[in-house]
């Protein structure tokens, strides 16, 4: 018997695979892994885009070919709806009747009228939005993926079924003047899988987790013969607020294999009794974003990248640390694919089956399991060559305006852009690899190339990571050479001295080091303030500014706990407040006081209110009154992940 699994997505860059397993008891007979499908909308990028809306249901049936699927038998024993269909009888007419699954059509030319895959449905999400201006300066670039409704990644998509459309906020949407041609580049795309499986006490008791770990191996397996392998990591999760790394992110497959068939198949958490199967989505799909975003800033898109969310379970979440309605809020929030797989009875997890927005599969028996990531690992497989790059030099000068993408009868997929610096000196060689990336090492709107590690981008060259001097400007405390500090008191922010332990301090000219020292009186009404150490992980705290990694927060093994202590750094989209103060967020990320959790820092020309939010570290008046952040004149630091 064959199924297929159906993928879709988007990724400002083109990114990962999350396999999330949640296992209560993995029994029953030899069923085939049955496939629902759906999708979503989106946003993203330097501009911001949407596209893409759909559900759907597995199920087996069939029906002798009726137009509207019905048969003229009053019971379902001998329809066959196939495996995208459910067979019913309409109570009114007692006729049985085959209902397709989302992008399945009853095949009314056959003998059996069963569903299948309705080839006239495309559904478009935008994975990235991006411009560029200043020389070239009106470079459009819109990446989308296109599949079948059905979620199978259409790979047929040419130049001629393209549709692109520009409107300003009081226009009509317009078709590009024909001195405006729309151009498909083949880029290289960076694929990267991340795993996330349940490790709660029932996937324990069934020990499947072996059996799981086998069967990833083996998409890896598949996964290691395509020319750029994807990068990979593994992470388990059970009752706690946080996923447990088990892998980190790797493009050794190899090695992966070797690590999992280690650790996987005997893994055990902290809160097995309970599975927190909406956290670990959210969780899995930040830490996705996060290696996405970072990999970005230092290679400035170097190499475009997307993603993809797997989450198996044979249970829905049981923690009620996030609601259902949240959950779809979150992946609704990124662009990557979002695919659930159930072991056991599907109705042991219909909220996992209706998460599963790209497709979901519900394995009846662990031995199909090996079945259903080979049909995962080609569909990963299929969605890179699925993917388009359309670019365009924009005919608009000034204000905001919005472009429309449509392929064949697809849905739109809008983008949003600033044309506020926009000017002429785009053609058709901004679009041609070959000659735009000729002098290029790195980044560019094409993605030109990433660096080594250790290396970031800077001006579309590989170069080592600089630190500011004395006096120059910053918008955190890494930006400045070391034994310096970013004097945030200071009109500009700017990199200032120090003095050494144990001298006095204060807030304005006489700093404290801050990878030993914060500035501290047991009272201040009476005592003077003085360089007192930093205290390390597990030290009893009130602000970011007595730890040693400046995160001061609540122990999340404590959830009820009132005394705050050193925590790791914060990395992205974690909570970043402690004692009114801002934490020291990882390194190209600042923290954001709207919400209070750590953000990607933002591009050249992007609206800021302040110097930490820039990856310059440099926020400041622009034309028109309004403040941007600067150029970059070094790179900072390598990747961290």
């Amino acid at each position: 018997m064959q199924f297929e699994f159906l993928v879709a997505e988007r990724a400002r860059h083109l990114a990962s695979v999350v396999l999330l397993l949640c296992a209560t008891a993995c029994s029953g007979g030899s069923k085939a892994p049955i496939l629902a499908n759906g999708g979503g909308n989106q946003s993203n990028g330097r501009g911001n885009g949407s596209g893409g809306s759909g559900n759907g249901s597995g199920g087996k049936a069939s029906t002798d070919g009726g137009l509207d699927g019905s048969v003229h038998v009053i019971d379902c024993t001998s329809v066959d709806c196939g495996l995208h269909g459910v067979c019913s009888v309409d109570s009114t007419t007692n006729m049985a009747k085959c209902t397709c699954d989302k992008g399945y059509i009853v095949n009314a030319g056959s003998a059996t009228g069963a569903c299948i895959e309705d080839v006239n449905c495309i559904e478009l999400r935008a994975l990235e939005c991006d411009a560029r201006w200043g020389s070239p300066g009106s470079a459009i670039g819109i990446t989308v993926s296109a599949s079948y409704c059905s979620g199978r990644p259409d790979t047929g998509i040419k130049p001629t079924d393209l549709t692109v459309e520009e409107k300003a906020a009081t226009e009509d949407w317009k078709s590009l003047p024909p001195e405006t041609p729309t151009t498909v580049v083949d880029r290289k795309f960076a694929s990267h899988v991340y795993f996330a499986v349940d490790v709660s006490q029932s996937i324990q008791d069934s020990k499947v987790l072996a059996k799981v770990a086998t069967a990833i191996s083996g998409m890896l397996d598949e996964l290691a013969k395509t020319a750029d392998p994807p990068r990979v990591a593994v992470w388990a999760f059970d009752g706690k607020p946080y996923l447990y790394p088990v892998l980190s992110e790797t493009t050794d497959l190899a090695q992966a294999k070797t690590q999992l068939a280690a650790k996987l198949g005997s893994f055990k958490g902290r809160d097995p009794q309970a599975t927190n199967l909406f956290g670990a989505v959210k969780y899995v799909l930040d830490k996705l974003e996060r290696s996405i975003e970072l990999k970005s800033i230092i290679d400035e898109d170097g190499l475009l990248s997307a993603g993809t969310a797997i989450i198996i379970s044979d249970g829905d979440d049981e923690t009620g640390t996030y609601t259902f309605q949240q959950t779809q809020d979150a992946i609704a929030a990124h662009v990557h694919k979002v695919i659930t797989v159930g072991l056991g009875k599907n109705a042991n997890f219909p909220k996992l089956t209706m998460l599963g927005r790209d497709g979901s599969f519900s394995v009846a028996d662990p031995s199909m399991l090996s079945v259903a990531f080979d049909s995962v690992s080609a569909n990963i497989k299929r969605f890179t060559d699925s993917l388009r790059f359309i670019g365009y030099c924009s005919p608009k000068r000034g204000n905001t305006f919005s472009a429309r993408v449509r392929i064949k009868g697809s849905n739109d997929v809008v983008c949003n852009y600033d044309a506020t610096y926009f000017t002429d000196g785009c053609s058709s060689a901004t679009f041609d690899p070959k000659k735009e990336c000729a002098s290029l090492q790195c980044g560019d709107l094409l993605g030109c190339g990433e660096c080594a590690a250790g290396q970031c981008c800077l001006h579309g060259q590989c170069m080592g990571p600089s630190t500011a001097s004395k006096d120059a400007d910053c918008g955190a405390e890494w930006m400045c050479d070391p034994a310096l500090t970013c004097n945030f008191n200071a009109a500009p922010n700017v990199c200032a001295t120090t003095v050494a332990s144990s001298e006095a301090c204060d807030s304005g000219s006489s700093l404290c080091d801050p990878d030993v020292d914060y500035c501290f009186s047991s009272d201040p009404k009476t005592m003077p303030t003085t360089c007192a150490p930093r205290g390390g992980i597990g030290t009893p705290c009130k602000t970011n500014e007595e730890c040693a990694s400046g995160h001061c927060d609540r122990d999340p093994d404590k959830p009820g706990a009132n005394s705050y202590s050193c925590r790791p750094i914060a990395l992205m989209f974690e909570h970043c407040t402690a004692g009114g103060s801002a934490t020291s967020c990882e390194k190209g990320t600042y923290c954001d006081p709207g919400d209070s959790t750590c953000k990607a820092q933002l591009w050249h020309q992007l609206p800021c209110t302040f110097n930490a939010q820039c990856r310059s570290g440099v926020c400041e008046m622009a034309v028109g009154g309004r403040m941007v952040c600067a150029g970059e004149d070094r790179c900072y630091f390598p990747l961290q992940l």
